[in-house]
């Protein structure tokens, strides 16, 4: 249950990138580079989560997912100022080194820790946190953005990435906690 409130806030700060990233970039006139970022987001996206899905057993899904949560953070705080072309490539590659684990580490890290029979409604509660999270990130953003600007609704994605961060962290700990005693 834990890993879905995550899951959610972790989703929340996502919604930042589809709704608002082309609405910032296009406010400040740089929406003719706004091809460029999807482009290297995308193509980051692939080339991560290739390289990430080698390395996923070896290393644990908490150690994957705590420095993607990371990477996402930095990525949303780069886009707080004015988007201009180096910040938009510098976060498209952040975010998509972030992006390309979140997800699928989650899902594998709660299938890892669920019992065969209960997989199912498992992994459909993943997909659960995750659309509610979007829903109520969007909303909330957009609130911010409505009241403010866009560079606060990307503070907000950065401080919700942050929270999911330090919601994983302290899962993690009191469960490696748990299993020493």
């Amino acid at each position: 249950m834990k890993k879905m409130i995550v899951m959610a806030v972790a989703a929340m700060g996502q919604s930042a990138l589809y709704t608002f990233l082309p609405l910032h970039a296009t406010a400040h006139g740089q929406e003719r580079h706004l091809f460029w970022f999807f482009v290297i987001y995308s193509g980051g996206m692939i080339v991560f989560r290739i390289v990430i899905t080698t390395r996923a057993d070896r290393w644990g899904r908490s150690q994957i997912l705590m420095p993607a949560l990371g990477l996402l953070a930095l990525g949303f705080g780069v886009m707080i100022p004015p988007p201009v072309p180096l910040r938009l490539a510098v976060s498209a590659v952040l975010l998509a080194a972030g992006s390309s684990a979140l997800y699928p580490m989650l899902v594998a890290l709660v299938v890892d820790r669920v019992p065969g029979r209960e997989r199912g409604v498992a992994i459909g509660t993943v997909s659960g946190a995750w659309d509610l999270g979007v829903f109520a990130g969007s909303l909330s953003i957009a609130a911010i953005v409505e009241h403010a600007s866009y560079g606060a609704g990307f503070a907000t994605a950065t401080a919700l990435t942050v929270i999911a961060l330090g919601g994983l962290v302290l899962i993690e700990r009191r469960r490696v906690t748990i299993q020493a005693t």
